[in-house]
């Protein structure tokens, strides 16, 4: 360690653990081996003298060991294996002499700890690492759902699991011990907690549904989602997803964000996918928040047809004209005529799918377009139609993801090859589940088409009258932002115009730029164990989260926010607002994954259990033979199916209160959406003042 003497090790760190954990001075910072199960070395952490972490590039990331692996074999519920996050927290609980080892991160080398810990009573000592909202409100746990995510995936292999947290003020087992603890207090925490117990099938708090945060929402958005939810009678998510969708296709090409200067940039581009039963009103919260770019379109259509009958007559008149022209006026010189253009119609939303039909309407809509689709089952259905499954659709799609250079070849038709040098489309659109199982075929996993799909899969709820309504401010307010969005225009071009299109490229802040570096460590840290089919979605939904800050920051300047400090410069209020719905669909990414690899009988199951709730109270089997077509006359069947539910840790048995005891099967409770949007926190309530009609009109000019 004398080699490095300028280089300080970690505060709470005794020079002898951090020795022991193999930690080397390289330059101005630390390098510390990471293991796995077998103790071999697959990488290595990177610790700056400046507390800046981060890890070798092009290696793997594996565990942080500070004794030999066969000094685990020892391990009791009293005395048993800490996991703790990180080297630093590693090389501190060394120094209390503890049995320790270190995870990358919060959900981090799970599948090297799983064969390490076959059999030993380990205990995770996790991290108070909540990350509040940008006004301060209650926001997540990372550190907390970490240790809750390890534990259940441990816990079959484990003689015992247990979570122990060290005291709030304390961020970890590092802080704790430079705060003053000593070996008998971490003892004590150990000794206070009860075994994890994880009921076969349960699911985890990474299966849970979680309300969609609607305070991560701005303005009008925030207001008008939940009071349309209420008044359709649906969960606030079918609202939500098809509002940034909307948002999305209306700023479409004018406006991309850069990541790392013209080396990474991404469009306002979102493909969301609301996934629900029928019945459960999803139809009508999409088309609540498109009607008004819907009434739009229609406007524009009607306009289009009264140009066209126009050109006609144009036409007519240039036909005449060119007939004189040939008899006489070529003799005499005469310029010829010139043919009238024909009008093109301004195209906001399409409902075509197929790649001949959107081409022509991207060549003539520079700035993108909304596919908006009540059912997308035929547009998963659509590839390749007309080519016997030999063309190339799907590759065209992801171009049109990234907004990228479209080129369409075509046999017939005026213009033979048609191109659109940025294809941006947006989509919104519902699905059954039972469909999506069946239409999410394994080619599209294979392709990276489903990884590009945000996924959202509410549950069902009982449907029931309300006297709610959404109000026409709500409705006038989202349709004059969606009027702002359109009004955006391309970056100003120096010289004659030449029809190039290009957008104005915002910039992050230096706050934003900090959040999406540290969301993309941990994010990706997280994604590592996962298997491929949902790590390929998680490494699309990291570029998902400065195209959401991006769409964020737009409807604020078009809502009037006064806090935006330049229109062309993303805060941080923005990027924390795209990470926190990146973190909601990576939840719903890993529900409707789980969902997708279910076996016949489970996912009958979990059919039975939205029924269930879809009733509003407990059922007993022999209700269940009545009210179930499924288990009329089968009262065994039905007692067993409950008896299934029970279980797999979906509901308990309860009785009558009062009277006869009677077995009743009750479903485990599903969380409720916030009431109000305005109650739940999130980008700060803006001050729009007196903002005139325009106010969205011509900001962010370059």
């Amino acid at each position: 360690m004398s080699d490095a003497p300028t280089l300080p090790i970690p505060e709470g760190i005794a020079p002898h653990a951090w020795e022991a954990i193999g930690a080397k001075p390289e330059g101005n910072a630390w390098s510390i081996p990471e293991y796995d199960s077998t103790g071999e070395i697959v990488g290595h952490a990177i610790r700056r003298a400046d507390g800046i972490k981060t890890f070798k590039p092009g290696e793997h990331r594996g565990l942080t060991l500070a004794w030999p692996l066969n000094a685990y074999a020892g391990t009791t519920a009293a005395d048993p294996l800490l996991i703790v996050e990180g080297a630093t927290c590693t090389a501190a609980g060394m120094g209390l002499s503890f049995d320790i080892v270190g995870r990358p991160s919060c959900t981090g080398g799970v599948d090297h700890l799983r064969p390490l810990v076959k059999g030993l009573h380990v205990c995770i000592v996790a991290e108070n690492d909540q990350k509040p909202s940008n006004n301060g409100t209650p926001g997540h746990w990372p550190g907390r759902d970490g240790a809750e995510r390890v534990a259940a995936a441990l816990a079959a292999e484990c003689g015992s699991v247990r979570i122990a947290y060290p005291p709030k003020k304390y961020k970890d087992l590092r802080a704790w011990i430079i705060g003053g603890a000593t070996r008998a207090d971490v003892e004590k925490a150990i000794k206070s907690t009860e075994p994890v117990t994880i009921a076969p099938d349960a699911p985890q708090a990474r299966d849970t549904y979680r309300p969609f945060p609607i305070h991560l929402l701005p303005e009008p958005l925030r207001s008008f989602v939940p009071e349309a939810a209420r008044a359709i009678g649906c969960d606030p998510a079918c609202v939500a997803l098809p509002a940034l969708a909307g948002c999305a296709g209306a700023i479409g090409n004018t406006r991309r964000v850069k990541i790392k200067g013209m080396g990474w940039t991404e469009p306002a581009v979102v493909w969301c996918v609301a996934i629900a039963s029928s019945g459960t009103q999803k139809s009508p919260g999409q088309e609540a928040a498109v009607v008004s770019l819907q009434e739009k379109q229609l406007a524009a259509l009607d306009a289009h047809d009264e140009d066209m009958l126009a050109f006609k007559a144009q036409e007519a008149d240039y036909d005449a004209a060119m007939r004189d022209w040939k008899n006489t006026g070529r003799q005499k010189n005469e310029p010829q005529p010139e043919r009238p253009a024909p009008p093109v119609c301004s195209r906001t939303l399409v409902s075509d799918v197929t790649i001949e039909g959107l081409a022509p309407h991207l060549a003539d809509s520079p700035r993108g377009l909304l596919l908006e689709r009540d059912e997308l089952n035929g547009w998963l259905q659509s590839f390749d139609q007309y080519k016997g499954g030999k063309g190339g659709d799907v590759n065209h799609w992801l171009t049109m993801h990234r907004a990228g250079l479209l080129l369409v070849d075509r046999k017939t038709g005026d213009r033979k090859t048609i191109r659109a040098p940025r294809a941006a489309i947006s989509i919104t659109g519902t699905i059954q589940p039972a469909t999506l199982t069946r239409v999410l075929t394994p080619e599209f996993f294979a392709n990276g088409l489903a990884a590009r799909l945000l996924l959202a899969m509410p549950p069902k709820r009982r449907r029931q009258w309300t006297d709610a309504e959404l109000s026409d401010a709500k409705r006038a307010a989202l349709a004059h932002t969606y009027d702002n969005l359109l009004a955006l225009d391309f970056a100003p071009t120096d010289g004659p115009t030449t029809g190039k299109r290009e957008p104005v490229y915002l910039e992050l802040s230096p706050e934003a730029r900090a959040a999406f570096i540290a969301f993309f460590t941990s994010h990706n840290d997280e994604a590592y164990d996962l298997p491929d089919d949902l790590a390929a979605a998680f490494s699309k939904l990291e570029a998902y989260a400065p195209r959401f800050a991006l769409i964020v920051h737009c409807i604020r300047c078009a809502s009037g926010d006064r806090s935006i400090v330049s229109p062309i410069t993303i805060d941080l209020a923005s990027m924390e607002a795209g990470i926190g719905l990146v973190h909601w669909f990576a939840n719903e990414a890993r529900r409707v994954y789980a969902m997708l690899g279910e076996s016949d009988d489970k996912r009958e199951d979990r059919a039975l259990l939205d029924r269930i709730r879809g009733w509003g109270r407990d059922v007993s089997a022999s209700e269940l033979t009545k009210r179930d077509r499924r288990y009329q006359g089968d009262s065994a069947g039905a007692d067993l199916a409950l008896r299934r539910l029970v279980k797999r840790g979906w509901g308990t048995w309860v009785g009558n209160d009062g009277g006869r005891w009677t077995q009743r099967f009750r479903p485990t409770p599903v969380p409720e959406s916030p009431s109000n949007s305005s109650e739940s926190g999130g980008i700060d309530d803006v001050d729009t003042g007196d903002a005139p009609e325009n106010a969205g009109d011509g900001w962010g000019e370059a």
